[in-house]
């Protein structure tokens, strides 16, 4: 997958596979930092520079200071925002509203993105993105990393899904044409969710 574009700061935010669902990363790398020195994912991240690499730095905060301490950050701070705290059957729903999506791209530099991970045995959340994205005028991606090698099954890799939001389709373009991965469509069939207002029963899994 190639490389998103960046400018100033990269950020994390996400539970992750060793930590509960009450706990998120918060990491960062200054400008100039090459690449190489910044450690990986849990394993179950997307093998790309983009999303498979953070910085050294962590910091991890309560799940209700997520946005909290995210607003104290200056804006146009950050290059890159991951999300991954949506895998359990209660999800943080704070995370995924209109006044959250708005926070973000505040945060964002320009050229910046927000990737969220959303794989989920009991709930499907594209739709909650595609509206999130279609309400704040913004382009995004899903793709997800299901073909797995065997030495990534013997470490335990876990497939995932990610959808990725950036203000400019240009921005997100090159991934768009990577295998697995598409542009969302334009609109869903479920109610936008808001700090006021969000329906998780709409988006369950029923079996």
């Amino acid at each position: 997958m190639p490389r998103l574009r960046h400018s100033s700061l990269n950020a994390s935010m996400g539970s992750g596979l060793q930590t509960s669902p009450a706990a998120v990363h918060t990491l960062a790398v200054p400008a100039g930092v090459p690449a190489q020195q910044a450690s990986p994912m849990p394993p179950h991240a997307p093998q790309a520079p983009s999303l498979a690499q953070v910085p050294p730095l962590a910091q991890t905060l309560p799940a209700a200071m997520q946005r909290l301490s995210l607003q104290q950050a200056p804006d146009s701070s950050f290059d890159f925002i991951v999300l991954d705290a949506f895998s359990s059957d209660a999800i943080p729903v704070h995370l995924l509203t209109r006044e959250a999506l708005q926070l973000y791209l505040r945060k964002l530099a320009p050229h910046g993105s927000v990737a969220f991970h959303i794989s989920n045995r009991y709930l499907n959340l594209e739709p909650v993105l595609v509206e999130m994205a279609r309400d704040a005028r913004v382009a995004g991606v899903v793709g997800a990393d299901g073909a797995l090698t065997p030495e990534q099954n013997m470490s335990f890799k876990m497939t995932s899904k990610w959808v990725v939001l950036s203000r400019e389709p240009k921005d997100l373009s090159l991934l768009a044409l990577q295998k697995g991965w598409r542009v969302l469509p334009p609109k869903a069939d479920v109610a936008l969710w808001t700090d006021d207002f969000s329906n998780v029963f709409s988006v369950f899994r029923w079996r």
